[in-house]
């Protein structure tokens, strides 16, 4: 090797060595995207400028001291890069660098969201937003839009970073237009957004609502039940939920799969505020409800009153008797009783049971005696503390006072005219007051009359309709309270004042308000049957039956039009209340003994027509019918036993028969059996009689002793 040789390896292996850095780590670049490069001499720290190279012809932009290059990236810009650096001192040159390729791509690829789940998104379901870009894979980074192009979403703890964008549990404020936008580089660089992807959260359920029932106060000892309410979307109806129901004040709470749960015997400690709050099993979401405020009381006491209060009623008058609690409630179901053993009150259409009122429509002798009330509420039912007793007195006796109307209609029409008159023992006194009470009025009302004297005429208003009756300026004597209604209707249908009685006259008259000019012509229905009537006097049943009782109805026509209808429904009670038939002997009775059978009635009437008497045994008659309430057996003997009972009936076909009574003669096992009875009581009378006898003889002795 020659010198020369030897030299120039020598300069050129001392020369430094030039590096191209590249900016970014990414081999395709798109158009617009800033590419940079850095050229620096390894191993020297004297001060150096730089050439580029592309495709190793010298570039002028970028040459200088600080060494970088910045390509506003066009796709004529792709080639080979190398750098190199130089200076004024020895070496004057750096050696060349290794070549960088730089790629420039014209066609910009799209960035592609997606989500995940595909199905519809319920409240609580883990949504998952996946962004991927169809090109260079490398330094991207991903920003998150909701509803407009630049409105960007914060990263946030429960937000994914990267290519994904995870909502941990969906609300329904998640709904919304989604997008993303990747970038790489600085300054950014943004290929373009995403197509939008529109994200429906749905309801999963409803915010609970949680109730009380009974409403507050709950009765301490009584069922406090707590319902949690909720709407499931029918297209996640197989959702199962989970039922927490909680007291704000002490932390209580009771977990179950129901959505309802009942406490029983509530306490006064029990009072408070509750809550419910419900979990769905798919994804744990939870919701809570407001709170219901619980306030538990001492159990009251029904008060029973009496409506009118009135010392005595009248038979056939309209008593009604309502029963209430202090603080009253809604949801109270109520219960009637009638003495000492807390019979059950019946429930026909005479007696009534409406909410808080039991009705009597026409009182009879029968329902005289003391009556209770108690209030029950809650499920299942808890019962108020009994109400004290009430006691109802129905006069058997006509009262002294009548109160007389004119005309005798049970319904008027506004404007009509009636006469009220009120007779003492039958004749007209200017001294009594003649009073009313419209629906629930407790006191009496004294009548504006129109007149002076003995009669009182009023020109009827609907404000009139009520109980009419009359009195003594002292309260000693009352006439029987008439019922008086005022109708605005264009038809009514005149009835008799109830009760109606078998035997009683039934008189239904109708009765249209306009007929200034006009032909009227009336049809009559019972039970939508065509009945018999006249023009005049309407529908007239001498001595109504049982069989007489229906919903009656009335029609006006003129000139072939239809004026209107009225309707009443007439019920018909028994003439006799009870039959009775009572054996003077007893059910069993001693061969050879007498036996008085004895037929009592109770009427539901003042009225006494004769009553005829027919006495049965094993339902044949034993006697023809008379008058006699009695049937004697003189002897008793064997022919004699059965089954014993009476009817008693007064106007053809109205009758009442009593219940059996069975009567057997005394066997000669029963009389020995009496007799063994009666001689055990003789000798055990005689010997308590021989221990008194020994003690008060013994007591004598030792006083005696004693004394001495």
């Amino acid at each position: 090797m020659n010198v020369a040789n030897v030299l120039k390896f020598s300069l050129a292996a001392e020369r430094p060595q030039a590096v191209l850095i590249q900016g970014y780590e990414w081999e395709v670049f798109y158009t617009e995207e800033t590419a940079v490069l850095e050229c620096q001499v390894k191993g020297s720290d004297l001060e150096w400028s730089y050439r580029w190279y592309k495709d190793g012809l010298l570039q002028t932009e970028g040459s200088g001291k600080d060494g970088k290059l910045m390509i506003d990236a066009k796709e004529s810009d792709s080639g080979e890069y190398t750098c190199q650096g130089e200076r004024t001192s020895n070496p004057f040159h750096s050696t060349i660098s290794s070549p960088f390729m730089l790629n420039v791509s014209g066609v910009l690829a799209k960035a592609v969201l997606t989500v995940e789940p595909g199905r519809e998104v319920f409240e609580g379901d883990s949504v998952t937003l996946r962004c991927e870009f169809q090109g260079s894979s490398t330094g991207w980074t991903y920003h998150w839009y909701k509803n407009q192009q630049g409105n960007e979403l914060l990263q946030t703890g429960s937000s994914g970073t990267g290519v994904i964008y995870t909502i941990s549990a969906a609300a329904l404020s998640d709904t919304g237009t989604y997008w993303c936008r990747p970038a790489r580089g600085k300054p950014k660089f943004f290929p373009g957004y995403s197509q939008a992807i529109v994200l429906q959260v749905s309801e999963l359920f409803s915010k609970p609502v949680v109730s009380a029932l009974p409403e507050s106060p709950v009765w301490e000892g009584g069922s406090l039940t707590l319902h949690c309410a909720v709407q499931v979307n029918e297209k996640s109806a197989d959702t199962k939920l989970q039922y927490h129901f909680i007291k704000e004040e002490g932390g209580w709470k009771i977990s179950g799969s129901k959505e309802k749960y009942i406490l029983p015997g509530a306490k006064l400690s029990d009072s408070g505020n509750y809550r419910c709050e419900v979990q769905a099993a798919r994804n744990g979401l939870k919701k809570r409800s407001e709170p219901v405020g619980v306030a538990v009381g001492d159990r009251p006491q029904a008060v029973l009153t009496l409506h009118p209060q009135w010392p005595h009623l009248y038979f056939g008058e309209t008593l009604t008797l309502r029963c209430g609690v202090a603080g009253e409630s809604p949801g109270l179901e109520y219960q009637w009783f009638k003495g000492s053993q807390l019979t059950p009150v019946p429930q026909t259409a005479e007696h009534i049971v409406k909410g808080s009122r039991y009705t009597m429509t026409a009182v009879l002798l029968s329902n005289q005696g003391e009556y209770r009330c108690l209030a029950l509420r809650g499920q299942p039912p808890y019962p108020s503390h009994l109400s004290d007793s009430v006691l109802v007195n129905v006069s058997a006796e006509q009262p002294k006072a009548v109160l007389t109307r004119t005309p005798d209609w049970s319904v008027l029409f506004p404007g009509e005219e009636v006469t009220l008159q009120c007779l003492i023992e039958g004749r007209p006194s200017a001294g009594l007051y003649i009073q009313y009470r419209a629906g629930d009025e407790e006191l009496g009302q004294k009548l504006q009359c129109n007149s002076i004297g003995t009669t009182c005429t009023v020109e009827a208003k609907e404000s009139h309709s009520g109980f009419y009756w009359c009195e003594d300026k002292a309260g000693h004597e009352r006439s029987k309270s008439v019922d008086l209604k005022v109708s605005n209707a264009s038809v009514i249908l005149q009835s008799p004042p109830r009760p109606i009685t078998e035997g009683d006259t039934l008189t239904l008259l109708c009765r249209a308000r306009d007929t200034k000019g006009k032909r009227i012509v009336f049809e009559y229905y019972k039970n939508n049957e065509t009945v018999e009537s006249h023009s005049s006097t309407g529908v007239i049943i001498p001595a109504v039956m049982k069989k007489d009782a229906g919903l009656y109805k009335c029609f006006a026509y003129s000139k072939g039009r239809t004026l209107g209808g009225s309707e009443v429904e007439v019920s018909v009670r028994d003439f006799f209340a009870r039959v009775t038939l009572t054996a003077s002997a007893g059910p069993v009775v001693m061969e050879g003994e007498p036996v008085n059978l004895t037929c009592e009635v109770e009427r539901n009437t003042y009225l006494s027509p004769p009553v005829s008497y027919t006495f049965l045994r094993d339902g044949a008659p034993l006697a023809a019918r008379n008058g006699s309430a009695q049937y004697f057996i003189t002897a008793m003997n064997k022919t004699h036993t059965g089954r014993y009972s009476c009817i008693a009936e007064t106007w053809p076909g109205i009758s009442k028969q009593s219940a059996a009574v069975k009567i057997e003669l005394a066997n000669s096992w029963s009389i020995a059996i009496e007799v063994t009875r009666w001689t055990l009581l003789l000798i055990l009378l005689a010997v308590l009689t021989l221990f008194n006898c020994k003690n008060h003889k013994t007591a004598e002795e030792t006083h005696r002793t004693n004394t001495l």
